[in-house]
């Protein structure tokens, strides 16, 4: 029995690992399947309502033809010979504007445009639809994650209200997925480095930086882009801001993988840079909170220290008592003012009532026990403070 523990541990981790990556195999599988859903969804609504108004658009552009040309033949045939080039010209071009703001008001919808684009004659034998398989999967994609590039948008109804639905469920799926491979991936990376997070953060910028000039360079080698267009395609992309103003033709596949594995780095960084960020205003936080701490014992301790010192007043003490009451006057309140020149005769006095008065104060200690003043000392208002903790702490460290 004892030889048989080990293997059932070794079985019993090789079934959690089997566990493991079946769920995250599931995740990944759920997130793939769901963008199919929403994509048959999508083409279920949108092909249907493209269609009907492709057709309605070209029968509408026939009619507006039909219009125009008449108008001109009309022209021509009323008045070549009553009016002069110049007015006929200016009667054309009026006629020719005309048919321009009636094309220009189709461009308003993105289906009607492409009727337009196409050509009312390519459009009525072979109509290129702009809701297919390839434009539903790249639109249910690109809402999980999302970027949303808008080269296709739902029109009706219905499609309107599936998008809400499908980005409310769908984008915190797509979100967990990319969080959940991200963590294989940090792990991996943090293996590399020994868990030096310098080191981690510095490949993470680097691999960041190098996938979207990489992709730009792929996309650039294969299709009619030009690189900077390439380099912006690529970089709008990944950080989610996606105009959807072009699309290059590339594998449906290829451009599935850049795009989320794109914008699972800048997840990453983010992140980095987020916890690095919050970690660093905590230790600022807790170095101030200590300093604070350290400031108010030092200065509780050098309070402590004057009060049990026991500063004692001799003569020197008391020449700075006479040399403050040279320059100030203290009543009987203990308020001190200035003395004027004609009081010289009461400055001796004046030391004498304001060193009787703290004295009194103390409550008859000796005058060894008032603390000291320097001779720079000045300001009575420090010297109350001084008295006042001296009483309030005379007798406990005793």
């Amino acid at each position: 029995m004892i030889g048989l523990i080990p293997r059932n541990r070794t079985r019993l981790c090789s079934k959690r690992k089997l566990q493991n990556v079946a769920f995250h195999f599931s995740l990944l599988l759920l997130c793939f399947i769901y963008i199919l859903i929403g994509a048959g969804l999508f083409y279920y609504y949108e092909s249907a309502n493209e269609k009907e108004t492709s057709v309605k658009m070209i029968k509408e552009l026939k009619l507006k033809k039909k219009s125009f040309i008449d108008k001109g033949i009309n022209l021509l045939n009323n008045k070549q010979n009553q009016i002069k080039y110049e007015e006929f010209s200016l009667n054309m071009t009026f006629v020719i504007d005309d048919y321009l703001k009636e094309l220009f008001k189709s461009f308003d919808n993105y289906i009607k445009a492409n009727v337009v684009e196409q050509g009312i004659e390519n459009s009525e034998k072979d109509y290129k639809m702009l809701w297919n398989s390839r434009s539903s999967i790249l639109f249910s994609a690109t809402t999980m994650v999302p970027v949303g590039f808008g080269l296709v948008t739902p029109l009706t109804t219905s499609g309107k209200i599936c998008v809400i639905f499908y980005g409310i469920i769908g984008v915190p799926l797509a979100l967990v997925t990319l969080s959940d491979v991200a963590k294989f991936f940090t792990m991996t990376i943090s293996k590399i480095t020994q868990d030096n997070m310098f080191l981690f953060v510095c490949i993470v910028l680097a691999i960041l930086a190098a996938y979207p000039l990489t992709g730009a360079f792929l996309i650039y080698s294969n299709t009619s882009l030009p690189i900077i267009e390439s380099i912006f395609y690529c970089v709008t992309t990944i950080f989610t801001i996606g105009y959807g103003d072009f699309e290059p033709q590339i594998s449906l596949v290829w451009l599935l993988l850049f795009v989320y594995t794109g914008v699972m780095l800048v997840t990453i960084c983010v992140e980095l840079i987020g916890l690095s960020a919050i970690h660093n205003i905590h230790y600022m936080g807790r170095q101030v909170n200590k300093f604070k701490d350290i400031a108010g014992k030092m200065v509780l301790l050098a309070q402590k220290i004057n009060i049990n010192r026991g500063l004692g007043l001799g003569l020197s003490q008391l020449n700075s008592f006479a040399k403050f009451g040279i320059m100030m006057k203290v009543d009987e309140n203990g308020r001190t003012f200035e003395v004027r020149d004609d009081e010289n005769s009461y400055k001796k006095e004046t030391a004498v009532i304001m060193v009787n008065k703290y004295k009194n104060e103390i409550l008859g200690s000796n005058l060894d026990d008032i603390p000291l003043i320097d001779d720079t000392t000045l300001d009575t208002s420090l010297y109350n403070n001084n008295i006042s903790s001296y009483k309030d702490n005379k007798y406990v460290d005793n």
